[in-house]
């Protein structure tokens, strides 16, 4: 098997990975669940726009799936965005002007620099820049508790552990994509989509077993 097509099995299993998160989520008790509920509407919202797409390339053949992938970065970025700054003591106020500037910033993208029809990579790469900003700021918060907290058992720490592999995993093809997405698929470089996929199911992996030791420990 050449890299090509590692590239496509593991694109095919990143598309789908969102699911195993979410199906622990939903398996949860709901006084737990409901702590947890943006994250697993990030979960559905992504895990039902990747689907639709694998579904889409399988039936219809070569089609420009870049639309989606517009879509799919502002779900991640509103969703991710207010999971990670629940314990911030933002007011709903601020919350919102913050969410609609992010919106505004990855319309303008679409709108004026990176077309509907092409891959939306400054997008990407700003919002996974503010988020990886957030996840450290979520994290140096939990450590000033740290006397009061077991990380092995906390889900919130392994939970924005794996989004912030996900994202040092992720950026790398968003800065490069220019050059990645514009060459033939030949070469390490040139499949450097198989560096997301890994992240992908990186994450989704360690999503799951944060999610499922919450059912035993609401420790954040």
């Amino acid at each position: 098997m050449t890299l090509l097509d590692w590239n496509i099995i593991l694109s095919h299993i990143s598309d789908l990975s969102d699911w195993l998160p979410f199906f622990v989520f939903i398996s949860l008790p709901k006084k737990v669940r409901i702590e947890y509920d943006l994250l697993g509407a990030y979960l559905v919202s992504l895990g039902s726009l990747k689907t639709f797409t694998l579904i889409l390339l399988t039936f219809k053949g070569p089609v420009n799936t870049m639309p989606f992938y517009h879509l799919m970065a502002i779900v991640e970025a509103s969703f991710l965005f207010l999971f990670i700054t629940g314990d911030f003591g933002l007011k709903k106020g601020s919350k919102t002007i913050l969410i609609s500037l992010l919106l505004a910033l990855n319309l303008c993208n679409t709108l004026f620099f990176q077309g509907i029809l092409q891959f939306n990579s400054n997008a990407w790469a700003m919002n996974t820049i503010i988020l990886t900003g957030l996840g450290l700021s979520y994290l140096v918060l939990l450590f000033n508790d740290i006397e009061n907290i077991v990380l092995e058992k906390s889900p919130h720490f392994i939970i924005i552990t794996g989004l912030l592999l996900y994202f040092s995993g992720s950026l790398f093809l968003y800065i490069v994509s220019s050059e990645v997405l514009s060459k033939e698929a030949k070469g390490f470089f040139h499949n450097a989509w198989i560096i997301r996929s890994m992240a992908d199911i990186i994450k989704s992996i360690i999503l799951t077993y944060g999610l499922w030791i919450a059912r035993f420990n609401t420790t954040t």
